[in-house]
């Protein structure tokens, strides 16, 4: 195992699960790798045949992204209170939008 998916809502459940995570990867030495599906933005249309985003669709994602390096950040964190002579993995993060 190389890699690790967390799925993360930034519930308080889903903090829980990163952390876990974050466990399992150091004992297996893997690398953990966040990420957020953000919902897709409705259309809402003006005129007969145009369409337009209903908000700013970049805000969904800047907000997604924004709340994953904070929580990379925290698992870093997490990371530095250990032992320097076992495995950190690598946390990373990704967002897409989609269901």
């Amino acid at each position: 195992m190389k890699n690790i998916l967390v799925l993360t809502d930034f519930s308080e459940n889903a903090k829980a699960a990163e952390s876990y995570a974050l466990q399992l990867a150091i004992k297996f030495h893997a690398n953990l790798l966040l990420y957020n599906a953000y919902p897709e933005q409705p259309n809402m249309p003006i005129s007969g045949n145009v369409v337009w985003p209903h908000d700013e669709p970049l805000s969904m994602e800047f907000q997604s992204i924004s709340h994953l390096k904070t929580r990379v950040s925290e698992l870093k964190r997490e990371l530095n209170f250990r032992d320097s002579n076992m495995f950190h993995p690598v946390v990373s993060h990704a967002c897409n939008e989609g269901s």
